[in-house]
């Protein structure tokens, strides 16, 4: 973990200003995203990261079952975003359209441990530019308006799987392999659509499935896949994976991001090209002023979610209730471990102390749940409507004072 003197307190809010360009060179130069990293929207691609960090465990089960011949039709792999789940599946996708089972003539080369593949591989190079024919990247759509994946991954998307099994494998290797990512986004009827393909799965066919919250998902379909799960990153590792996407970026701004990411490169990564670390502070501010309602901070923090551009306000709302919800949740660990026999947990980023402190003495564990479990249900509803936030920026603050003084008034 990364020492906790490198803190946040050294951020001043700045309010992001609006992206105005179109396309997506512009957008890379305004992130200051390494492109070689990014696919064609403009967004960090887990098919080009050059390694997969940390994940050993995993990487050892998957080679073992290889070596085995014991490979499972079908790959559950779960855990937080962004820890890097797509890219471990991508990586594993490689490596068995490259070696195959790993025996006979594509032995040789075979890696003692780890799932890299030599520089010049065709099966890597097909899978690079999403040509591979025994290949498939099931995903929601790019929605261009918004500059973000969408939220749902319809039944029509998944139609295209059964013509990956139709024909004979072009390879001698024999597999087949199809990628979901993620599963949280399956309709209900996209979800019955793949557990009918993994009730009859084809020979050689190989389904690497990303899952965020696996408890969510059709017991039935957790029934037919063997689980994958995977540990939340290390801060080093985090920094680590900023400085790939962000090279020009100063080592304490990465920390920062880092300590803000809580074990997840993909949220740190959006943090980063949605001014994070400004709404961070911001909002922190705001926090420390309830249950009174400071109008004018609120007004301004929603204006410059608010702001369009290629940065829509959608994604920006999203990072504003990822970082708050995970204020709330801190804060209701650190209150929880204060009054339990465990002692207090190292819950608390630097700057979220006093605000810890303050609610521990005037909020009750189960009062700030509830108000979490609101607040959650405000951002789900958001997302999904695809509005700019403003208004539920201000209608979240809003339950928190309420929250607050309806205690007080107990």
């Amino acid at each position: 973990m990364l020492g906790k003197e490198a803190s946040l307190h050294s951020l001043r809010p700045r309010i992001p200003q609006p992206i105005m360009a179109s396309d997506s060179a512009a957008q890379e130069k305004a992130d200051g995203l390494a492109a070689a990293y990014c696919d064609q929207n403009g967004a960090p691609d887990p098919a080009r990261a050059p390694e997969i960090l940390e994940h050993q465990e995993a990487q050892t089960v998957l080679r073992q079952a290889q070596a085995q011949n014991r490979l499972h039709h079908a790959w559950l792999i779960s855990g937080a975003r962004g820890i890097g789940k797509a890219t471990l599946a991508w990586a594993w996708a490689r490596f068995l359209l490259h070696y195959g089972d790993g025996d006979g003539d594509d032995a040789a080369g075979l890696p003692t441990s780890g799932l890299a593949v030599p520089s010049d591989s065709r099966a890597a190079s097909l899978l690079a530019r999403r040509a591979h024919p025994d290949f498939l990247h099931v995903h929601p759509e790019w929605d261009a308006r918004s500059r973000a994946y969408r939220q749902s991954l319809s039944a029509a998307v998944l139609r295209r799987i059964p013509s990956l099994f139709a024909l004979q494998a072009s390879s001698h290797r024999g597999w087949r392999v199809c990628l979901i990512d993620s599963a949280d986004a399956l309709t209900p009827t996209a979800a019955n659509a793949l557990l009918k393909i993994l009730e009859e799965p084809p020979p050689r066919a190989l389904f690497l499935i990303v899952c965020h919250q696996p408890g969510r998902l059709l017991a039935t379909i957790r029934s037919r896949c063997q689980m994958l799960p995977l540990k939340s990153l290390s801060e080093e590792s985090v920094a680590q994976i900023l400085a790939l996407y962000f090279p020009a970026m100063a080592d304490s701004e990465r920390r920062d991001l880092a300590q803000l990411g809580q074990g997840s490169a993909g949220q740190a990564l959006n943090f980063a090209r949605s001014g994070g670390q400004e709404v961070y502070v911001q909002t922190l501010q705001i926090l420390q002023s309830l249950p009174h309602l400071p109008y004018e901070a609120m007004h301004t923090l929603a204006d410059g979610l608010a702001q369009t551009g290629v940065s829509q306000a959608a994604p920006r709302f999203a990072r504003f209730a990822e970082l708050l919800l995970g204020i709330l949740h801190r804060c209701a660990l650190h209150r929880y471990a204060l009054h339990s026999s465990n002692g207090a947990p190292e819950a608390l980023l630097p700057p979220e102390l006093s605000l810890g402190e303050k609610w521990a003495q005037t909020m009750p564990l189960h009062h700030l749940a509830q108000i979490w479990s609101q607040l959650a249900a405000l951002v789900q509803r958001n997302a999904e409507l695809q509005l700019d936030g403003r208004q539920s920026l201000l209608a979240c603050f809003g339950l928190l004072a309420e929250g607050m003084t309806a205690k007080h008034m107990n």
